[in-house]
Protein backbone atom coordinates (compact mmCIF):
# COMPACT_ATOMS: atom_id res chain seq x y z
CA UNK A 1 0.00 0.00 0.00
CA UNK A 2 1.67 3.13 -0.56
CA UNK A 3 0.96 6.30 0.90
CA UNK A 4 -0.98 9.41 -0.40
CA UNK A 5 1.44 12.56 -0.15
CA UNK A 6 -0.70 14.20 2.62
CA UNK A 7 -0.47 11.02 5.02
CA UNK A 8 3.35 11.07 4.30
CA UNK A 9 3.62 15.01 4.85
CA UNK A 10 1.25 14.03 7.97
CA UNK A 11 3.53 11.57 9.37
CA UNK A 12 6.98 14.06 8.86
CA UNK A 13 5.13 16.34 10.96
CA UNK A 14 4.11 14.09 13.52
CA UNK A 15 7.98 13.05 13.62
CA UNK A 16 9.00 16.46 13.92
CA UNK A 17 6.17 17.04 16.94
CA UNK A 18 7.25 14.26 19.11
CA UNK A 19 10.56 15.92 20.27
CA UNK A 20 8.74 19.56 20.80
CA UNK A 21 5.67 17.66 22.65
CA UNK A 22 8.30 15.66 25.02
CA UNK A 23 10.48 19.35 25.94
CA UNK A 24 6.52 20.93 26.52
CA UNK A 25 5.95 17.99 28.69
CA UNK A 26 8.90 17.68 30.25
CA UNK A 27 9.25 21.81 31.42
CA UNK A 28 5.22 21.19 32.52
CA UNK A 29 6.42 18.42 35.15
CA UNK A 30 10.08 20.64 36.26
CA UNK A 31 7.85 23.70 36.59
CA UNK A 32 5.20 21.59 38.73
CA UNK A 33 7.96 19.88 40.90
CA UNK A 34 9.96 23.71 41.24
CA UNK A 35 6.57 24.74 42.27
CA UNK A 36 5.58 22.08 44.94
CA UNK A 37 9.13 22.39 46.32
CA UNK A 38 8.89 25.90 47.01
CA UNK A 39 5.63 25.90 48.25
CA UNK A 40 7.07 23.04 50.86
CA UNK A 41 9.77 25.21 51.61
CA UNK A 42 7.46 28.32 52.59
CA UNK A 43 5.50 26.46 54.81
CA UNK A 44 9.10 25.02 56.52
CA UNK A 45 9.87 28.39 56.88
CA UNK A 46 6.74 29.92 58.27
CA UNK A 47 6.35 27.10 60.46
CA UNK A 48 10.01 27.66 62.35
CA UNK A 49 9.32 30.97 62.48
CA UNK A 50 6.24 30.87 64.06
CA UNK A 51 8.27 28.45 66.71
CA UNK A 52 10.77 30.63 67.23
CA UNK A 53 7.92 33.90 67.66
CA UNK A 54 6.20 31.55 70.30
CA UNK A 55 9.69 31.07 72.03
CA UNK A 56 10.07 34.68 72.20
CA UNK A 57 6.44 35.45 73.46
CA UNK A 58 6.74 32.34 76.08
CA UNK A 59 10.84 34.20 77.50
CA UNK A 60 8.76 37.90 77.38
CA UNK A 61 6.27 36.75 79.46
CA UNK A 62 8.14 34.82 82.30
CA UNK A 63 10.88 38.40 82.49
CA UNK A 64 13.53 36.83 80.78
CA UNK A 65 13.59 39.15 77.88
Amino acid sequence: MTQTPTASRWQSVRGAMAPLLLKVVVAALVIGAVSYLTAQQDQAAHAVYQQAERIKLKLQMTGLR
